[in-house]
């Protein structure tokens, strides 16, 4: 009995335990922020896991032709067990006669070699340097497509507010649809109007319905398109943003200047163009001769030799003197990969500039836009307000209303439009200027 009243006891405290915590509310999760948004990317995007690796790879380049410079250990053994038959026997009074035993014999053979190259007409240093060269190429790539792939998240992000905007300016339509079907309904029971109008209403409000569910759809759609860019990251909400709509922009000229000192794609061109360099002295190293030192120890069975043990220093040089074309073919192959390297560094140069001075002329173009637009939604709202309080006097018919209902959504969503558009093109004139986010990604990478 009293085995069962502690169970009954312990049963009653587990239940009151479980209705306290359904009783508790959840924690609101903290909106996600675009900065949050950025360093969860850098955690969990999978394309940028891809460019860590890739960068790991180059530094264990380094490493592998670094060691063409040091001195190569190698240590061989060999061990021989063999069957030897006798056919004759020799006995101690130097007689011969038939043997036809076998016998077994056991040997081995123990080498340490030690190899240093001496000389290679500069082609193990110029190795190297390019392994060097290399990995700082790929560490400014690197860097530089992160910065493209913080900007697409940057663009779902906007992607996502924008969505989110127009969800709210087509729910204020309907609102305004429906107010109007009021008002048609109430002039049309006083006898004011016919039903025609009635009817147009009802139409705006369906309208208005199907317009909002496709925005919702859309504000879906670019949340995943978000989370796939944060690594498959769940997320609830996001965080306001302030759209910048003032802006001081620097002279055109100085944003060239920024751009040949901060884009990354560039700087690494610069250090592929010393890369090739490089590469066509190691090819013609080619034609010299190399230069090793070799060291090597020996320790095998007593009884093959009179000593177990030798050793001998040698020097080894090699003359090059006939490859059947291979060397003169490699050389005009680097030289070729350094004229490619260099017209494509001037290729980008002037990239640069168009891409600098579209990004620019884009954000200038968007400013006024936007002026305009401001000028036009206000002035659509206030013709709707206009409009809407005369059909309610009788003065307008329902097609005013439609009209000046339609002018004031459209004028809303292409300023809507326009005002994320223009956080996106100042993002696009950092990224083509090669300042986007560079010192959270200094600090991270």
């Amino acid at each position: 009995m009293k085995t069962v009243k502690i169970w009954f006891v312990g049963l009653l405290i587990l239940t009151l335990s479980g209705l306290l915590l359904l009783a508790v509310p959840a924690a609101a999760s903290k909106p996600l922020t675009l900065s949050d948004a950025y360093r969860i990317a850098l955690r969990s995007n999978e394309n940028l896991m891809v460019l860590r690796e890739q960068l790991k790879e180059s530094e264990e380049e380094v490493v592998v032709a670094t060691s063409h410079i040091l001195p190569q250990l190698d240590l061989r053994a060999t061990a021989v067990r063999g069957r030897q038959r006798q056919p004759f026997a020799v006995d101690q009074l130097g007689n011969i006669s038939p043997d036809g035993s076998v016998s077994t014999e056991d040997s081995w053979r123990a080498e340490a070699v030690l190899t240093q190259p001496l000389y290679r007409a500069g082609q193990l240093l110029s190795t190297r340097e390019i392994a060097r060269l290399r990995r700082r190429e790929i560490e400014l790539d690197n860097f530089y497509q992160t910065q493209q792939v913080l900007f697409v998240v940057a663009s779902r992000f906007y992607a996502v507010k924008q969505a989110e905007k127009q969800v709210e300016i087509w729910e204020s339509s309907l609102a305004r649809a429906n107010k109007q079907l009021a008002r048609s309904e109430a002039l049309f029971e006083q006898g004011m109007i016919t039903r025609t109008p009635k009817l147009r209403a009802r139409v705006q409000v369906a309208e208005a319905e199907r317009e909002l569910t496709r925005a919702n759809n859309r504000r879906q759609l670019a949340f995943s398109q978000l989370q796939l860019e944060l690594g498959g990251e769940e997320i609830e909400q996001l965080a306001g943003v302030e759209l910048v709509e003032k802006i001081q922009l620097e002279k055109l000229q100085e944003y060239y200047q920024q751009a040949r000192r901060h884009r990354r794609d560039y700087l690494g061109t610069v250090e592929r163009l010393e890369q090739a360099r490089r590469y066509v002295e190691v090819k013609l190293a080619g034609r010299y001769p190399s230069v090793d030192l070799q060291l090597r120890g020996i320790r095998y069975d007593e009884e093959i030799a009179g000593e177990d043990q030798e050793w001998e220093i040698m020097g080894t040089v090699n003359f090059p003197l006939f490859s059947g074309g291979r060397i003169s073919a490699e050389i005009r192959q680097a030289r070729a990969m350094f004229s490619q390297t260099e017209a494509g560094l001037s290729r980008l140069r002037r990239e640069l500039k168009v891409q600098v001075e579209e990004a620019y002329r884009q954000v200038t173009t968007r400013r006024g836009v936007l002026r305009s637009l401001q000028q036009e939604v206000a002035a659509a709202r206030e013709n709707y307000q206009e409009v809407a309080a005369k059909f309610s006097e009788g003065l307008a018919d329902a097609v005013d209303v439609s009209d000046a209902n339609t002018i004031l959504n459209e004028s809303e969503l292409l300023l809507s439009t326009e005002q994320f558009n223009l956080q996106l093109d100042l993002l696009s004139l950092q990224l083509a200027v090669g300042n986007f986010q560079a010192e959270l990604l200094t600090s991270e990478l």
